[in-house]
């Protein structure tokens, strides 16, 4: 197993690059989603398998994945296994993201990390109807609602946060769009004033002037119209094979990772 630390620049040149050069037959990502969109996203396109590794306690998609949270031994044996399964990739303007795009919402920082965009133009700065339908939502002709949280699969949500979702392979995108048009942009004040919840697996969204996103914590400025698809089985998801045990690559690799945290 070879581990690379990558540098913010160019994360999806880098990882391609990393990828080409050393010929790899899977992928494991320890990084905040991000990163992990864009690990998922040349992993799709070179179909390879991927695996995720927590990047920390609040790591959505390696929860939702079963990735155990506390033992990395056993996530770096993800690789190595011979089970695996597919799941969905979202993508906004051709961005790609594993948990969601959100705008006019303000997510906790337990969720939406501290990043900053890096390879895009930056920034200057109670009730539910649900609605299954696979078919796109209309376009919107005017304005965008003030508050939408768009997301890669189903999430259950919670008061304050987003809680869990099932195994990510519905092949839908979760649209939320809230009621409130005040001054309390939290997703917690958002969410009780009202809510409305709706799915399907494409949709444009339009506007008079660039928008600004938060694309799994990462602030983007996007131009109008924001098209929303799901990719239905788009990435090869290594999972835990019955009585599979950290394997010798995976013991090594942990001291290297180890060391590059203290070096």
């Amino acid at each position: 197993m070879i581990v690379a630390a990558l540098k913010p620049a160019d994360r999806l040149r880098a990882v391609a690059l990393i990828v080409e050069a050393t010929q790899a037959d899977a992928v494991l990502v320890c990084a905040d989603p991000p990163v992990q969109a864009v690990v998922a996203a040349v992993a799709a396109s070179r179909d390879l398998p991927f695996a995720c590794m927590p990047a920390g306690p609040d790591d959505l998609l390696a929860r939702d994945l079963g990735v155990p949270l506390d033992d990395p031994g056993e996530a770096l044996s993800l690789p190595f296994s011979t089970a695996e399964r597919t799941i969905d990739l979202a993508e906004v303007n051709g961005v790609q993201f594993v948990n969601y795009a959100a705008v006019g919402v303000e997510l906790p920082p337990s969720i939406a990390h501290a990043h900053h965009a890096t390879h895009s133009k930056p920034l200057p700065g109670p009730g539910r109807a649900t609605r299954t339908a696979r078919e796109a939502i209309a376009h919107t002709e005017t304005e965008p609602a003030r508050a939408v949280l768009v997301c890669n699969n189903r999430f259950e949500l919670r008061e304050d946060r987003l809680g869990a979702r099932a195994w990510p392979d519905s092949g839908l995108l979760q649209v939320v769009t809230f009621d409130a048009h005040g001054g309390d942009r939290t997703f917690a004040g958002l969410r009780h004033a009202g809510f409305q919840e709706h799915s399907c697996a494409s949709f444009e969204l339009a506007a008079r002037s660039p928008l600004r996103v938060e694309i799994d914590g990462e602030p983007r400025e996007l131009s109008p119209p924001l098209r929303f698809r799901c990719v239905h089985s788009a990435v090869r998801v290594r999972t835990a094979a019955e009585g599979m045990e950290a394997t010798a690559g995976a013991r090594e690799a942990l001291a290297e990772l180890e060391s590059l945290g203290t070096g």
